[in-house]
């Protein structure tokens, strides 16, 4: 496995200021034979400090100052390390290699880190990744009743190099006060918390559809069809990755009224499952499909395209000059409903 690294990265500021230390375990991280496609890894220390030939506390204060700098995330409790902008230099391209991403994080335990990444992904059109990290992201906010972004970036990273015992005691004060203070402020901490959508997360839904879809056919009254198809779409996939799609949909002529017959797609169409997939999938991008297509692809539709063309003219079904007027089916009907 190879990595790419942008030679600007030698002209950053901000890693031009660590200490040499610090620059070399980044460069390592981005490098590492532990590493995988997404640069989100297990990294055991024990195997770091023998590739570098470094004693642990010489590693560990390397690790700080990247956590510090804002370079990568750090999971000390699971030993898993998130290189911030390792997409931004490794873009994953093609359907085997976004596959591969979502084996990769697959592979990784829960973390809470998976908050982390999700913001990092959302900058990138990576549906089946997003949509795993939707599923690894539900679980953990179930498992943790506060969210990464309350957490202040020393608590991220809990090494003590001087005494590992001190260390964890540190942490379990810590755990303390802050179960202490979400329980003095809502009183549920330690209780299962029910984050399942709401109605009032679907009528949000349908706000920023509006918002974002002017063009497209407004929705007056949500009924309960609606609500609970939105509730399942809000489970499977989250808030923020609906929205994405809602921008992506801009760009899907077919969806937006150009397609012969001057049908557009609505609310309550998107929030029905089997549509909002055909939607993730790709169905409607025809931009990209006719990009991903091969010149062999290319080349035998013109001969069919030129087949039929011959096979009308002898038909007597148009003339030479008119040529073929192509339609298209519509996959779907909406009938108004008053």
């Amino acid at each position: 496995m190879y990595s790419k690294t942008d030679t600007e990265i030698w002209y950053d500021d901000k890693l031009r200021a660590l200490p040499e230390d610090a620059r070399w375990t980044f460069h390592y991280l981005l490098t590492s034979p532990h590493r995988n496609i997404i640069g989100f890894y297990r990294l055991s220390l024990n195997y770091a400090i023998d590739d570098l030939q470094w004693p642990v506390t010489r590693l560990q204060k390397a690790l700080k100052f990247l956590v510090e700098g804002g370079f990568i995330f750090w999971d000390d409790e699971k030993g898993i390390v998130l290189i911030k902008n390792f997409l931004k230099w490794n873009k994953l391209e093609g359907i085997k290699q976004t596959q591969g991403a979502v084996n990769a994080l697959k592979k990784l335990p829960q973390t809470n880190l998976i908050l982390e990444f999700e913001k990092i992904v959302n900058q990138y059109p990576y549906a089946p990744l997003i949509i795993e990290i939707q599923k690894r992201k539900n679980s953990v906010s179930i498992q943790y009743p506060y969210t990464i972004d309350s957490v202040s970036e020393g608590d991220r990273f809990c090494i003590d190099s001087n005494n590992h015992n001190n260390n964890s005691n540190n942490n379990s004060n810590h755990n303390n006060n802050t179960k202490k203070k979400s329980a003095d402020a809502d009183d549920v901490c330690g209780q299962p918390v029910d984050n399942s959508p709401s109605r009032k997360d679907v009528e949000a839904l349908l706000k920023d559809y509006h918002a974002i879809l002017p063009k497209l056919p407004k929705t007056i009254k949500l009924n309960d069809e609606i609500i609970n198809d939105g509730k399942k779409i809000l489970t499977e996939h989250g808030y923020d990755f609906i929205v994405k799609i809602f921008q992506d949909i801009k760009n899907y002529p077919h969806l937006m009224g150009e397609n012969g017959r001057g049908w557009r797609a609505t609310f309550p169409w998107i929030m029905k499952p089997a549509n909002f997939t055909k939607i993730i999938n790709g169905t409607y991008d025809y931009a990209k499909a006719d990009a991903q297509k091969s010149n062999y692809d290319r080349q035998m539709e013109e001969l069919a395209r030129g087949i039929a063309e011959e096979e009308a003219k002898m038909r007597g079904d148009c003339d030479e000059q008119s040529g073929i007027q192509e339609t298209t089916r519509p996959d779907y009907i909406d009938i108004p409903t008053g």
